[in-house]
């Protein structure tokens, strides 16, 4: 494999039913030391600066890579078209998020993290720098057509900083999300406009709430039936 995938964990049960849906032998690695909600900035750092590949992919205990060739796809892609993120927009598509439109949800991103290092030193940045980016107005021209919901174009997460420097110096991909009813769970589309991925939510949750643990177990067990038509069709 060229790539490694990295898990920001606070679970091992989670994380070994997150990781059920790699194939065997898929490179990846539990960063454990990453639990704070400051942290989940710190986390991006450590997995660009320390990656073992030049290409990564961060994936949340509570997201389920059920369509594997549909996420490769997309990796090829991002590959061929010299695309160095991807991700959810962090508002305007998802009810649960109403940031900017132009940031991306660290729950599932792939990140040419080679191309990101190279960036940051051609422009001779501090990641405590780059946390200083915010939004621009120029920025509103770039703005699709089509979105819901309340934007907030501030800076309110941690990590919002470097999403907005990142859409400034590089291509980015903005996945598309299928949201469920509950108005928190969704799918992900890939490049050919299929569902490649199920993402829970509030995984911080599961130990402590019944109500999260027992919805989570359900979409565990429907991300496996999806998989697993997906291989019959095979």
């Amino acid at each position: 494999m060229d790539f490694t995938i990295y898990s920001r964990s606070n679970n091992d049960h989670l994380y070994d039913r997150m990781a059920e849906f790699f194939p065997a032998g898929t490179p990846k690695i539990k960063c454990i030391n990453f639990q704070e909600w400051q942290d989940a900035s710190r986390y991006i750092y450590y997995i660009i600066d320390n990656a073992e590949t030049d290409w990564i992919f961060n994936v949340d205990i509570d997201c389920f890579l059920f369509d594997w060739e549909g996420v490769i796809k997309l990796y090829k892609y991002m590959q061929d078209n010299d695309i160095v993120y991807c991700g959810m927009r962090d508002g305007g598509v998802h009810p649960g998020r109403s940031w900017s439109w132009c940031n991306i949800n660290p729950f599932f991103n792939i990140y040419n993290a080679k191309k990101i290092r190279e960036l940051k030193a051609q422009q001779n940045l501090t990641w405590k720098a780059i946390e200083q980016h915010q939004y621009l107005p120029e920025y509103e021209k770039l703005k699709p057509e089509g979105l819901g919901g309340n934007i907030n174009n501030a800076t309110g997460e941690p990590f919002h900083g470097l999403f907005y420097w990142l859409f400034k110096v590089a291509k980015g991909y903005f996945m598309e999300p299928v949201v469920f009813k509950d108005e928190i769970t969704n799918y992900l589309l890939g490049v050919d406009g299929k569902e490649i991925l199920l993402h829970c939510w509030y995984s911080r949750n599961y130990d402590h709430d019944e109500g999260t643990k027992i919805r989570i177990d359900k979409l565990f067990q429907l991300a496996q039936k999806k998989r697993n038509e997906l291989s019959i069709k095979d």
